[in-house]
């Protein structure tokens, strides 16, 4: 999710979400520099944070990684 969205931001997003569905892994993606607001968001639950001026792999390996402990979680319950 992004964290600043025009109808939700992305703390509200991340809220809802986290009410209505658990275990699934979010990720907040943001051009915000405010080392405050991160950490707000991983406390609340956010599974991880990019900045969109990061390198696109490092997008894609949380991607990588965040989807591979899903398949883990989910084989385990198996």
């Amino acid at each position: 999710s992004d964290v600043h969205m025009p109808e939700m931001d992305g703390g509200a997003f991340l809220e809802a979400v986290r009410r209505r569905v658990r275990g699934i892994p979010i990720l907040m993606l943001t051009s915000d520099e405010d080392e405050q607001l991160e950490a707000e968001l991983v406390a609340a639950g956010a599974d991880a944070f990019v900045r969109k001026h990061d390198d696109v792999r490092v997008l894609l390996a949380w991607c990588s990684n965040l989807a591979a402990r899903r398949s883990g979680e989910q084989s385990g319950h198996a």
